[in-house]
């Protein structure tokens, strides 16, 4: 988990920190930053973090064009496969997000063993997965955006060009990768600048900090969130703070209640007293763990809560969140 207050340290060095992550994290903010700026209250922040965003993925955008070249012409299968793996390991956060969560059929389409079988990829399975991945950017386009659709379907391109092996772009793409390092340095610098702005800011209004970001984005799916077991008794017509934090989309949570005859309702909220929302799950006495990712609960605060709807009995619960 990334903690914000530590915004000295060198927080970005981190080897799963890829270069599409932190661009995903910084366009996040920004963009968070531009639907609230009406007063122009952010405007300087964004004047900071824009250009060098945008140098990030022109910076990405142009590798990727020349590692295409270079792949299809001089790369070999195992090259082209662990580039696929780390592309869709990259982009399923971003992907479940675009497509309302990871128990959705048209995620599903993308990931139907939720990642696990593009991370154990062999190359015999490849033609396979690459049409499917291809296939499901086309039908869902709409949805993940062109950009994102264009890079999936171009895994398929790619995989196939790389049995042909020719002249190589090694020099131009080697390059590049010189003017990405600096690229990625620049974009450090702002991001840290404009939290550090936003924590000044914010400084006693923690829960309009965090609606600014997302640090899922940086890391795979699942990794970013510690294992933590939490069991508790709730009051009727109480709420009860299960976990304070920024809690990933992909953040796996089990759930069991153990209370005769009571049922709790679990959900993402802003404070620790929010009421349920919407978008809370009812869970009812069970002797198993339910499962479920916490984009299903809502995607706005940093509270997990659990509410006792009863007017007469107390609730036993058990979670995990991992």
């Amino acid at each position: 988990m990334l903690f914000f207050e530590k915004l000295f340290e060198p927080f970005f060095d981190n080897d799963r920190i890829t270069d599409a992550r932190i661009y995903n994290f910084c366009n996040y903010t920004l963009i968070r930053m531009r639907t609230g700026n009406g007063t122009g209250i952010y405007s300087d922040f964004i004047a900071i973090l824009d250009k060098p965003t945008q140098a990030m993925y022109l910076a990405i955008s142009s590798l990727d064009t020349g590692t295409n070249i270079q792949i299809g012409k001089t790369k070999t299968n195992d090259q082209v496969l662990a580039a696929f793996k780390a592309k869709m390991s990259d982009e399923q956060s971003i992907i479940a997000k675009s497509l309302g969560g990871k128990n959705k059929p048209e995620f599903l389409e993308f990931y139907p063993h939720k990642g696990t079988e593009y991370s154990k990829a062999t190359k015999e399975q490849m033609p396979i997965l690459v049409k499917r991945v291809a296939d499901a950017a086309t039908k869902y386009e709409t949805k993940i955006g062109k950009t994102l659709a264009n890079e999936l379907r171009q895994l398929q391109t790619d995989w196939n060009n790389s049995r042909d092996s020719q002249t190589t772009q090694i020099a131009a793409v080697g390059d590049q990768k010189v003017i990405k390092s600096k690229t990625r340095i620049e974009l450090e610098d702002a991001i840290k600048l404009v939290l550090l702005e936003l924590a000044k800011l914010f400084m006693d209004k923690p829960g309009l900090y965090k609606q600014f970001i997302k640090p899922s984005l940086l890391y795979p799916s699942g990794k970013n969130v510690k294992s933590v077991n939490y069991n508790g008794t709730t009051d009727p017509e109480a709420v009860s703070v299960v976990f304070h934090d920024n809690i990933s989309d992909d953040a796996e949570i089990s759930i069991k209640i153990t209370s005769i005859d009571t049922e709790a309702i679990l959900y993402i909220g802003e404070s620790p007293t929010e009421k349920p929302t919407a978008v809370g799950k009812l869970f009812r006495p069970s002797k198993k763990f339910s499962h479920l990712t916490a984009i299903e609960l809502g995607t706005e605060g940093g509270y997990l809560l659990l509410y006792n709807p009863s007017k007469t009995d107390k609730v036993v619960w058990e979670i995990k969140v991992r």
